[in-house]
This record gives C-alpha cells, structure tokens and sequence, in this order.
C-alpha cells in the first residue's frame, strides 16, 4: 500500500486507535472457515504488533510471542510447552511469531509461526522468517486470502 507523508503521518498519530480496530476486527481463515480472533491473548498481542506496524507507516512488523500468546491463536493451541517434551535434546528451544502488515487495500494481515529447535536463535529466526513469509503470501492480494479447496 503507497501512502504519501501526510497519510503516514496521520497513520502515526492514530496509531494505537487504528491499531485496536484492527485486532478487534481480525480474522482467521483455515479449511474449516474463517473464524474471528476472540481470545483476549491474541487480541492484544495483535493491537501491540499493528501498533508497531502502524507507528512504522505501515510497513511490516514481526514481534516474538510467549507460550501463552502463541496458545492463543486458533490452530495454535496444541503447540504447549509439554508438547516440547518429544524431541531428541534436554532443552528444546521454542519460538513464536506475530507477523502483521497491510495489504494492497489498507486491511490488517497477520500470520502466526512457530518453530522448535536445539538452539534458541534458530528458533527465533526460524520462526520470524516463516511468519513473514506467510504475512507476504497474504497480504499480496486485496481481500480475503484464497483457501484451498481439499475435498476429494
């Protein structure tokens, strides 16, 4: 999305406003539907990182999330720190990421990754590439993203 000076500086100055609409009004969209983002979480873990987006002129952002956060999002409940327990290593490293930004049309995207390893950084970078990556996939087209029909 191009914006000129002025809408960027008002972009700025609205930031945490715009920044609550957008995670109020989020959404995700999986084989089953779409499925509004409720759980209180993830709703503030959205407005911090839209915020952040917002104060950067709309440009995207990824932040790291804690266990808590990451539960939070639907898709993402199972991936508890207990589920952490099967790999082959005494410290397994756990790392979530909140990817958001605009699309062509000014709407909010967002997409959440997260990724286990033997070490914490490549967690962390691991995770933080594939959210953005996924967040470009997204927020490529207007609207809403295409779901891929897997029926037989």
């Amino acid at each position: 999305m191009k914006l000129n000076r002025a809408q960027r500086r008002a972009m700025r100055a609205q930031a945490d406003t715009l920044a609550a609409r957008l995670a109020k009004s989020a959404f995700n969209c999986h084989d089953a539907g779409i499925e509004v983002i409720a759980h209180p979480v993830a709703v503030a873990a959205l407005h911090r990182a839209f915020r952040r987006s917002l104060e950067a002129g709309g440009k995207p952002v990824a932040l790291p999330l804690s266990h808590r956060e990451a539960e939070a999002f639907p898709g993402h409940e199972d991936f508890a720190p207990e589920a952490l327990a099967g790999l082959d290593t005494d410290t397994p490293a756990f790392a979530a990421c909140l990817a958001v930004g605009l699309d062509p049309e000014g709407r909010g995207a967002f997409a959440v990754h997260r990724a286990v390893s033997t070490h914490t950084a490549g967690a962390h970078e691991a995770a933080r590439s594939k959210a953005l990556a996924r967040l470009r996939a997204i927020a490529a087209e207007a609207g809403f993203p295409l779901i891929e029909d897997k029926t037989p």
